[in-house]
C-alpha cells in the first residue's frame, strides 16, 4: 500500500528570553513507537512517509525515546489518508509557554486563476495578532497564532515583512529575496516567540491539486 507523504516543520524556540537565542537543539518525531524524523532543526521542513489511518505524533528532545522519556508534545487523531498532502507545523502557543501542533493541508483543489498562484500565510509563532505585507502592502490583517489565510497573487518578487506589537507597526520579521512561484501553492510561515526577539520565517512549496 503506497504512504502519503507528510511534510513536518519544527519551528520549536524556547519562550522567556530578553534577547535572541541561539538555534535550539533538534528534536526527534515519532509516528507512535516509530521513529520516522531524526534531529529535526527548528525552521526546517522534513518529508516523510506515515502509514494511512489514525496516527499519532510524538515529539521529542533528540536522542529521547519513548518509554524511558516524556514526550515534549504529542498530537493524536492525525488523519492519513493516501491522497492529501499535510504540513504538521510545531510551534508555540501564543503565550510561547507551551508547544503546539496544527495540522495544515496542503493541496488546493482549483487553480488560483489564469495567471495567479496560491499565496498562504500560517502564523505559528509565539506573537499576538501579525499583520503580513507583501511587496510593500499588508496582505494578511491580523493573523493570530495557530491560524492561516490564503489569497491569490500574481508571480513574482514579493518581499515579506511580518508586522506585530502595538497597533502592529513593529517589524518582527522579513525577508527580501522572496518570490511568489506560478502555478503553485506559496506557504509562508511565521513561527519563533516576539518575546525572545526571534520571529523567523520558513517558506514552502506544494502542488496544487
Amino acid at each position: 500500500m503506497p504512504f502519503p507523504s507528510i511534510r513536518r516543520l519544527l519551528p520549536w524556540t524556547r519562550p522567556s528570553r530578553p534577547r535572541p537565542r541561539p538555534p535550539c537543539p533538534g528534536s526527534d518525531i515519532y509516528n507512535g513507537n516509530n521513529l520516522i524524523a531524526n534531529d529535526v532543526r527548528a525552521g526546517t521542513l522534513v518529508t516523510v512517509r506515515v502509514p494511512t489511518g489514525n496516527r499519532t505524533i510524538n515529539v521529542y528532545a533528540d536522542g529521547q525515546v519513548p518509554g524511558t522519556s516524556r514526550a515534549l508534545l504529542t498530537k493524536a487523531g492525525v488523519q492519513v489518508n493516501t491522497t492529501v498532502i499535510q504540513t504538521m507545523a510545531i510551534g508555540l502557543n501564543r503565550g510561547g509557554r507551551a508547544l503546539r501542533a496544527e495540522v495544515f493541508r496542503n493541496q488546493f483543489p482549483v487553480a488560483p486563476g489564469a495567471g495567479n498562484a496560491w499565496l498562504v500565510a500560517r502564523n505559528i509563532a509565539a506573537t499576538g495578532a501579525v499583520d503580513v505585507r507583501v511587496a510593500g502592502q499588508v496582505a494578511f490583517r491580523g493573523l493570530q497564532n495557530a491560524q492561516q489565510a490564503v489569497i491569490t497573487r500574481q508571480p513574482g518578487a514579493a518581499a515579506l515583512r511580518v508586522l506585530g506589537g502595538s497597533g502592529r507597526n513593529t517589524t518582527l520579521a522579513r525577508n527580501d529575496n522572496f518570490t511568489v512561484r506560478g502555478g503553485r501553492v506559496n506557504i509562508v510561515y511565521i513561527w519563533g516567540s516576539e518575546t525572545a526577539d526571534n520571529v523567523r520565517l520558513t517558506t514552502q512549496l506544494a502542488d496544487i491539486g
